[in-house]
């Protein structure tokens, strides 16, 4: 199970708390939401890992295709951030 929750938005930024674990069989969820985020409105991205528990090889594929300056990873437990490695800073913002 994966879930996307909004936590908060503003003119500028928008939170995405998820929990579960960010595999191919859920990804598309997250796809269409970051999409539809990016279509729709011009705002930076915090994306909330603390809830996730695993992430698979698509995942990872997905973050560093869509990382850029107005994206932010934030919670990461340790073991998520081993597995995202190069795109996670020493403060656990995106690089």
């Amino acid at each position: 199970m994966f879930k996307i929750t909004k936590t908060k938005e503003d003119e500028n930024t928008i939170n995405l708390r998820m929990d579960g674990k960010l595999v191919e069989e859920w990804l598309s969820e997250f796809e269409k939401l970051y999409f539809k985020i990016k279509k729709d409105k011009d705002k930076r991205i915090i994306i909330d890992l603390s809830g996730v528990s695993f992430i698979d090889d698509n995942g990872i594929d997905f973050i560093e295709k869509i990382k850029d300056r107005s994206i932010d990873i934030i919670n990461c437990s340790p073991f998520i951030e081993s597995l995202l490695g190069g795109l996670i800073n020493r403060d656990g913002v995106t690089k």
